[in-house]
C-alpha cells in the first residue's frame, strides 16, 4: 500500500475570490493531471469572541455572539457559497483566521460538482471550558459529491 503524499499549502489570502477561485482550478488541474484521488482539506478555526481578541458585543456574552456569527459563516459554507461567506465575513468583520483556505476548499469542491457540504460537528471553547466571556468556534464540515451520497456510516 503506498504512503499518502501530503501538499501543504499556507494562505494568508482572506478575501480575493478571484485567486482563490485560480488555486482551486490549479489544485484540480494538478490532481487530473496526476491521475490520482486526492482529499483536499482546509483547515481554520471559526470566530475569535471575547475582549481578550478585542472583538465583542456590548450586551450578548462571548459565546452567544460567537455562537451567532460562527451560524451565520456556517450558512454560507454549507450552501457553498464562497462569494456570500467573504461578503458576510467582512461586513460583520468576522475573525476567521482560515477564511481563503475555506473559500478555497468551497471552490475546487464545486468544481467536483459537489452541491452541498454537510456539518459534521459544531462546538465551541465555551462548551468545553466553560469560561464563557472568551470564545473560539469550531466545526468539521465535509462536502457533499453528489446529492444522491449521503454522510458517510458514522460520521454526523
Amino acid at each position: 500500500l503506498e504512503q499518502p503524499k501530503i501538499v501543504p499549502i499556507v494562505l494568508s489570502i482572506h478575501g480575493d475570490i478571484k485567486l482563490l477561485r485560480d488555486l482551486a482550478n490549479g489544485i484540480l488541474e494538478a490532481s487530473e493531471s496526476l491521475s490520482r484521488k486526492i482529499v483536499v482539506i482546509g483547515s481554520s478555526d471559526l470566530n475569535h469572541v471575547g475582549r481578550f481578541y478585542g472583538f465583542y458585543h456590548k450586551e450578548k456574552r462571548s459565546d452567544e455572539f460567537g455562537e451567532y456569527l460562527d451560524n451565520m459563516a456556517l450558512s454560507r459554507i454549507l450552501e457553498l457559497d464562497s462569494e456570500g461567506l467573504i461578503s458576510v465575513a467582512m461586513r460583520n468583520s468576522m475573525t476567521v483566521c482560515g477564511i481563503g483556505a475555506i473559500v478555497t476548499v468551497l471552490e475546487y469542491s464545486k468544481k467536483k460538482n459537489a452541491k452541498n457540504a454537510i456539518l459534521l460537528k459544531y462546538a465551541n471553547s465555551a462548551q468545553i471550558s466553560g469560561e464563557r466571556d472568551i470564545c473560539v468556534g469550531y466545526a468539521s464540515v465535509i462536502t457533499n459529491p453528489s446529492p444522491r451520497k449521503s454522510c458517510p456510516s458514522g460520521w454526523g
